[in-house]
């Protein structure tokens, strides 16, 4: 009779000396069998689909590998307009691996293709766990929503006629301007679905892609203003709407298939996955895409120690002269540990006869974990670690320290654990054997390159190599039925150069990245948004040819009430902590006053003089006059390089604020003179805005405030109109009402 360890003799077992794991597996049954059955496997999976909507090109599969094609590397940063790009990472993948109550150990894991697979198309019965071979072939694809059709949705959807419970009365039209993106995507109840993709929905199905449920009916559909967004956990306030989504669906049960890849046995997980990203004009998150993986398990045991990972081969242009690192630094704004993996170049040039690399302009990547695993016990996201290994191919590496060959190897690696059972350990390589207990750590490399005491690939002078990467976040339990949250941010910044670089920049576009996610988590805004200073209300007071506008702020529904406005942001960045600066909040300096078009609501653009004219401004009286964004220019040709450039966004009069102001000119009026004339209807709308300039702009360093005034969303205006007249309404207004008022300090 075999004898089956206890879970807490093996995980004992599995943290003794490297000695004890010299040339004895760690578990009995780690390694699966072929099994003696009639069942036909799912295949390997074949869909492969692009993120293409930023700067950057990533290749998708429709497993659990990533970046990675046929063709080599399919992570790429569009360097010239049109062109392909040159590649940044090579491939990536999910991992994830645990113990049953029988000792077994259950690992899924993604490398490359040609060296197995352990992921398949489709999601799993929720009953039994399984899928079947049709399933797998019906959603070896992607579904794929963008922006621009979203929004052409829902701007048809507003203007169509609707009956009582909210949905569209004539079908047909509306249909017309729905495209099939949205039309089929695989959201739970969804009727068209069917009959776009050939193939029915689960019809157990608990969860499938997420979407805004606008007529909260509990299933999809377009006709009820249903549309696609990106699930954000811990937030069902506001929509996400990136401007692109990539979504799809994978298991690793595949039929009973074999892991061909990791050589582990079969966990029971579905794994929903989407990639996407967002156009944008500030350049950080133009260069950042995010990855999110929502794996529920659908086995029937509970599993122990259990871990899920991001793997990750670099590739900046040239793979063997890349170095690793990970930022465990905290962004002091957000209270959160950055947990950054890095890739830079070994040194300043990168390319050779052999390679085309990126010459001296080479950038730095980061992969930031934004979203970890959950512990049951507890509620809390597991703890993360940082491991690394070597390409076997070069034939020159410590064997113990190269690819993983079996499960036990993929396992040990999850857990910052070399092949041969050795501890990571400080310093060096990260190798040392026999190893000090006390020199154990969970973290690779955890010191910047430009830290001439700390601990880098570069201090540590590693030769070139081909190294490979891996983000771990465990262990804990997994429970049958629990649905984890995983979420990467990928910012990449330009022009970094290589060696000793400074972390500094590649900070700021993490902080960017973060900052998008938590907008829209805490706030139901994007990075581009901020949380800005509520317009003001507007009371007009008719008089002969003159119109009075009097501002005021409701306690109700009015973040500057009071001229309260004092709002923290992600763009006011750590600097905004560090003497002699100590501010990162936006606060309130003033108003601007528009006269606009009689139509201005349903397009309102400040900046379209045709349909809006500044006509007075007004702001404290402390010195602040002239306020500067510096906005980033993309290169026509080169759209991976940038120049910034300082536009004004006000020249503040720095008089006192007012809050009256008397109109008796025509901003519009064609003729000379353009005196308001005396029943004509004139409309006007007024924006509020605030500053920071926590620390001025480094033009040279890309350092610094990039945004020192922001505004009222243009969403939020309200116009109000006012009719010329010679006769007051002296029961409606008093003589005070009349008046200028003039606010030199203080809320009054």
């Amino acid at each position: 009779m075999k004898k089956v360890l206890p879970i807490t003799t093996l995980i004992l077992c599995f943290l003794a000396t490297a000695n004890s794991f010299a040339n004895t597996p760690l578990f009995p049954k780690g390694k699966q069998k072929t099994k003696n059955n009639f069942q036909t496997a799912c295949s390997m999976p074949k869909s492969h689909t692009e993120l293409n909507i930023n700067n950057i090109r990533a290749k998708l599969g429709s497993g659990g590998d990533l970046w990675w094609s046929d063709n080599g590397a399919a992570y790429a940063m569009q360097i010239k307009a049109g062109e392909a790009g040159i590649s940044t990472l090579f491939a990536a993948g999910l991992w994830a691996g645990g113990i049953d109550g029988g000792g077994n150990l259950k690992m899924a894991c993604s490398t490359y293709r040609d060296s197995g697979n352990d992921w398949f198309a489709g999601p799993l019965n929720p009953d039994s766990g399984t899928t079947n071979t049709s399933e797998c072939d019906n959603w070896d694809k992607h579904f794929i929503a963008n922006k621009t059709e979203i929004d052409l949705m829902r701007d048809a959807y507003d203007k169509a006629a609707k009956d009582a419970n909210g949905r569209v009365i004539d079908t047909t039209v509306f249909l017309t301007k729905v495209s099939k993106n949205i039309l089929g995507w695989p959201a739970i109840g969804n009727p068209h679905f069917s009959k776009i993709h050939d193939f029915s929905l689960p019809l157990s199905a608990d969860y499938l892609a997420y979407f805004w449920d606008m007529d909260l009916s509990g299933s999809y559909d377009p006709l009820g203003g249903d549309f696609p967004m990106q699930y954000t956990r811990g937030n069902d306030a506001c929509p996400n709407i990136p401007d692109q989504i990539v979504f799809w669906i994978f298991n690793d049960e595949g039929n009973a298939a074999l892991h061909s890849n990791s050589k582990g046995k079969t966990i029971g997980l579905e794994v929903h996955a989407s990639s996407f990203a967002y156009v944008s004009s500030n350049n950080d998150l133009q260069n950042t895409t995010f990855q999110s993986y929502r794996p529920i398990y659908r086995g029937s045991e509970k599993l122990d120690s259990f871990f899920f990972g991001f793997w990750v081969d670099p590739q900046l242009g040239c793979g063997k002269d890349d170095y690793l690192g990970i930022d465990t630094s905290i962004n002091v704004l957000s209270g959160q540990r950055r947990n950054m993996m890095f890739v830079y170049n070994s040194d300043a040039t990168d390319g050779d006869a052999q390679c085309t690399g990126f010459g001296e302009k080479i950038p730095m990547l980061g992969i930031e974990i934004l979203k970890k695993p959950r512990s049951p016990q507890t509620g809390k996201e597991v703890k993360n670690s940082f491991m690394y290994y070597v390409n076997s191919n070069l034939g020159t590496a410590n064997p113990a320290m190269t690819d993983p060959k079996e499960a036990i190897d993929y396992y040990r690696y999850l857990n910052c654990i070399w092949k041969d059972g050795t501890h990571l350990t400080n310093g060096g390589n990260g190798y040392r054997s026999p190893f000090d207990p006390n020199d154990i750590t969970k973290f690779a490399f955890n010191d910047a390159p430009n830290d001439k005491n700390g601990w880098s690939m570069k201090n540590a002078n590693l030769a070139d190599g081909d190294f490979r990467a891996l983000m771990s976040m465990g262990p804990f339990s997994l429970n049958p039925g629990t649905i984890n949250d995983l979420l990467f941010a990928i910012p990449a910044v330009t022009n970094q150069g290589g060696g000793a670089v400074d972390l500094a920049r590649l900070h700021k576009a993490a902080d960017v990245a973060r900052g998008q996610f938590d907008m829209i988590w805490n706030n139901c805004a994007n990075v581009d948004d901020n949380i800005t200073p509520d317009p003001p209300r507007i009371a007009p007071v008719e008089l002969d040819k003159t119109i009075i506008l009097t501002l005021f702020n409701d306690a109700s529904n009015s973040n500057n009430f009071n001229l309260s406005y004092d709002k923290k942001q992600f763009l006011a960045h750590d600097y905004a902590y560090i003497a002699p600066f100590n501010d990162s909040y936006y606060h309130f300096e003033g108003y601007k006053v528009y006269q606009v078009t009689a139509d201005f609501d349903n397009n309102p653009n400040l900046a379209d003089s045709s349909k809006a004219r500044l006509i007075a401004q007004t702001d404290f009286k402390n010195g602040i006059t002239k306020i500067y964004n510096w906005e980033a220019k993309f290169d026509a040709v080169n759209v991976a390089d940038y120049n910034y450039t300082a536009v004004e966004k006000v020249n503040g009069e720095n008089k006192g604020l007012r809050n009256s102001f008397v109109v008796t000119k025509d901003a519009f009026a064609k003729n000379i003179d353009n005196q308001l004339v005396n029943g004509k209807e004139y409309f006007f709308s007024v924006i509020a805005y605030a500053q920071n300039n926590v620390k001025p702009f480094d033009i040279k360093t890309g350092l610094g405030q990039t945004k020192a005034y922001i505004e009222s969303a243009h969403w939020k205006l309200k116009t109000v109109s006012g009719v010329p007249k010679s006769v007051i309404n002296t029961t409606k207004y008093n003589v005070a009402d009349f008046l200028p008022i003039t606010r030199y300090d203080g809320v009054g």
